[in-house]
């Protein structure tokens, strides 16, 4: 098979790119290792609610973000923090604060993966393989040669270039021939993957309990097992919802198990009440189990933001023809949703401007 432009990773960043250089009337081959679009973005159906088990907000002044939801009719709305939040201390003792940690924030309606699907409808389903690897490239004269997995099976495809839409951890992962230089790699490898130590733990409820009593959800504790809670709730109606950043070490989330779950629920009770302790259902998405997401070097979760940043000695390799792109390596915003744009805008002007 061949094609122009070769795009692999279907995360925002890599669908962005795709539907920008198509509607410029490039020839694009999208590859997602998944079985769905989206990559960090998964918004899980409930009821007819979807929530957000990824990425969840936006905020003002993030113009790529505003620009693209306008573009896709997509309907927005603030988060909720009406109310106390709350801080717990590693005692145990529970304090009221007048203001929410992500006061500002904006949602999607329908969920980020709203986002996903308004944008794949703007590329035809031929450009795009699902259950695809990428799994060595080799440079040749005309561009590169990619080797794909897909469903089992090893195939081909032949591009003038290939744009990597995946963190730099896992793109150093890939065999490359002639072999990438190790000092790249090490450069690529000491770039953390943004969320993927991370996991999200969410409870959903036929009431929003907590706002009754005057709260809006919002809960910042040092004592666990989840260190920062929000309302996942829609903009009306239910069912209403609780999430929660896990603050234990992915190798332990692994063993605990239903533990974990049920220690989650205790901590709800404890902040917020009795009516905590029987939710309609629970869900927990360990970001760190996903393969196609995180590394052995992710598996540390992260306490602060990277400085993330771009560099052509990095992104840009043989000679134009291999880009890495997605969040990490955008020049602002790195590890926002806006990040994923950036790099996207970043990558498709180099692709324009080079030929």
């Amino acid at each position: 098979m061949k094609t122009e432009i070769l795009i692999t990773g279907g995360g925002l960043s890599g669908l962005h790119t795709a539907v920008t250089l198509h509607a410029m009337g490039r020839e694009v081959t999208l590859i997602e290792a998944r079985s769905r679009l989206g990559g960090r973005i998964l918004s899980l159906a409930f009821g007819n609610v979807y929530f957000d088990l990824g990425p969840a907000w936006f905020w003002p002044g993030q113009a790529q973000m505003d620009q693209l939801i306008g573009e896709l009719s997509l309907r927005t709305f603030p988060q909720q923090s009406e109310g106390a939040a709350l801080y717990e201390d590693e005692n145990g003792r529970i304090l009221r604060m007048n203001d929410s940690p992500i006061e500002g924030a904006y949602r999607i309606e329908g969920g980020m993966g709203a986002l996903i699907s308004a944008l794949a409808e703007r590329i035809p389903v031929a450009c795009i393989q699902l259950n695809s690897e990428a799994t060595h490239l080799r440079k040749t004269n005309t561009g590169v040669e990619t080797t794909i997995r897909s469903n089992g099976h090893l195939k081909t495809i032949l591009s003038e270039r290939v744009i990597l839409a995946l963190p730099p951890r896992l793109a150093s992962g890939l065999s490359f021939e002639p072999a990438l230089a190790k000092p790249l790699c090490s450069a690529l490898q000491q770039i953390p993957s943004w969320m993927a130590g991370h996991a999200k733990f969410i409870a959903f409820f036929d009431a929003p309990f907590w706002r009754a009593e005057g709260f809006s959800g919002s809960a910042i504790s040092q004592r666990g097992p989840l260190m920062e809670i929000h309302d996942a709730s829609p903009n009306s109606g239910g069912p209403y919802a609780l999430f929660g950043f896990v603050s234990i070490a992915p190798i332990q989330r692994k063993v605990l198990g239903e533990q974990l779950i049920q220690a989650a629920l205790a901590q709800l009770q404890r902040l917020f009440g009795d009516a905590m302790r029987n939710p309609l259902a629970c869900h927990l998405q360990d970001w760190a189990q996903d393969t196609f997401t995180s590394t052995e070097l992710d598996l540390a979760p992260l306490n602060y933001h990277p400085r993330y940043g771009y560099s052509a000695d990095t992104f840009d390799l043989w000679d134009g023809t291999l880009l890495l792109s997605g969040t990490e390596t955008a020049e602002h915003y790195g590890g926002f949703l806006e990040g994923a744009l950036d790099s996207s805008v970043r990558t498709v002007g180099s692709v324009i401007r080079d030929r």
